[in-house]
């Protein structure tokens, strides 16, 4: 049986999550001198704290990747595809990568399988989706890895909008961002994933309605003579205008009849490296 590993910045929904054949390890973050696992705080709590403080967030231990990997063997899973955030924005994938190989030295006849998704929250929720869907369909697991890298590499695109690029730049995320951004006068970036997996600022904006509208361009430039699979809406935070956008954003997604689309908040790590407002989308092309 075939098996998928991943953590909790995959931002999957939760009938997803929920599946026997999916092992998600917490990821975690540090709020202050205390430390947590990535369900045992709320996004309100979070939120309160960056009020004042900037959260940080840190690798899942060793200990946590190695259940992750056992609770798979334990549930019968012989061969496991392991699915992470670009390695260009953690270290977790490498984490996942050095204790499988010790999990594969204590099972000899286990088979891993490493993808960099190249990609975050609801551009790993796509992947690996597609993955269930290909394992379901009864495809070997040679097959289903090299679908999963090819999809990494060419059919998904991520793009989101930031009211403030201040947590991305406390966290040393900030990448290729923020050269053409000018946040004195109200410039907001659409940000992307480039080709290497960093992020890139691919569109600006002044003010948060004007960059949404520079979003809906983007899907709608993506989607030129190319066919959509499915596509993911992601947020965070809850205030009026955030969930104004998000139903616009629902909206054209009707408009261009998308055939499959998930819908969650993005998860607590990210939530730290993003703050409030963000809204985006993730893209998985045929």
């Amino acid at each position: 049986m075939i098996g998928i590993l991943c953590d909790t910045g995959s931002d999957l929904p939760l009938e997803l999550a929920n599946k026997d054949l999916i092992e998600i390890v917490p990821l975690k973050l540090m709020m202050g001198d205390k430390e947590y696992h990535e369900n045992e705080v709320t996004e309100e709590e979070i939120l309160k704290f960056m009020e004042s403080g900037i959260p940080k967030t840190s690798l899942p231990s060793y200990e946590d990747v190695k259940r992750g990997f056992e609770n798979l063997i334990g549930r019968g899973y012989k061969e496991i595809i392991v699915v992470n955030i670009s390695g260009k924005l953690s270290g977790t994938h490498n984490l996942f990568k050095l204790v499988g190989s010790q999990v594969s030295e204590e099972n000899p006849d286990l088979k891993i399988e490493y993808i960099d998704s190249l990609t975050l929250s609801g551009g790993i929720a796509l992947l690996i989706d597609r993955a269930v869907e290909l394992i379901e369909s009864g495809m070997d697991f040679r097959g289903i890895v090299f679908e999963l890298k090819k999809c990494a590499m060419e059919k998904v695109k991520v793009f989101f909008v930031l009211p403030t690029l201040k947590f991305l730049r406390a966290g040393g995320r900030i990448g290729k961002v923020s050269a053409i951004i000018g946040e004195a006068l109200n410039f907001k970036p659409v940000v992307s994933i480039g080709q290497e997996g960093d992020l890139i600022a691919v569109a600006k904006a002044r003010g948060m309605k004007k960059a949404v509208g520079k979003l809906l361009q983007k899907i709608e430039e993506t989607l030129k003579e190319k066919k959509l699979r499915a596509i993911g809406v992601y947020h965070s935070g809850d205030d009026e205008d955030t969930l104004r956008f998000v139903e616009k954003i629902k909206k054209k997604l009707l408009e261009i009849k998308a055939p499959k689309i998930i819908e969650r908040k993005i998860s607590s790590v990210l939530l730290v490296h993003a703050g409030k407002g963000l809204v985006g989308v993730a893209i998985l092309l045929v």
